[in-house]
């Protein structure tokens, strides 16, 4: 739903659901589809959070939370991808997405 749909409405809603199972730990790496790569995952919430959208911008976040930390290739790593789309997400000029980020 996240990478097909055109409704804003059913993309705050798939980034909401996906950010809840990152923060109870219910969803993790392996439990990504083949057919898409976290990273992907990662930049389709990063589309919806471009907008201000303050749910998709605590998904990211919580999305971090779901890889394991490795100490070789740490710039290839998920987590330094996720990083790397919350430092660019301060290009929202609203005051209460920042709060959020």
């Amino acid at each position: 739903i996240l990478t097909t749909a055109k409704d804003n409405l059913l993309k705050e809603a798939s980034c909401t659901a996906i950010g809840q199972l990152s923060l109870y730990s219910a969803l993790s790496v392996s439990d990504i589809p083949s057919n898409l790569s976290y990273d992907t995952v990662a930049d389709k919430i990063y589309d919806v959070a471009k907008s201000g959208n303050e749910k998709a911008i605590l998904a990211l976040g919580h999305l971090a939370m779901t890889p394991k930390e490795s100490e070789e290739d740490a710039e290839f790593s998920e987590l330094y991808h996720i990083e790397a789309l919350l430092h660019k997400l301060h290009e929202i000029r609203q005051t209460e997405a920042h709060f959020a980020v």
